[in-house]
């Protein structure tokens, strides 16, 4: 198994924290977005915002309602 170099682990990390960001960012606006405003039910946004890199950028591009 090959070590990981210092970048290797803070771009990681970097990422990660961009990911948790972008996931924080999702579940405050579903909290907050009223349900009718909202294609589809809460719970089922708070799964798909917790689809790994990609479940907050469903989630921004279909939820809401325009």
């Amino acid at each position: 198994m090959a070590r990981k170099t210092g970048t290797g682990i803070v771009g990681g990390l970097v990422g990660g924290v961009i990911r948790a960001a972008w996931a924080g960012l999702a579940f405050w606006d579903l909290y907050l977005r009223p349900e009718n405003k909202l294609n589809g039910k809460k719970p089922l946004w708070a799964f798909v915002i917790l689809l790994g890199g990609v479940g907050p950028l469903i989630y921004f591009f279909f939820a809401p309602k325009r």
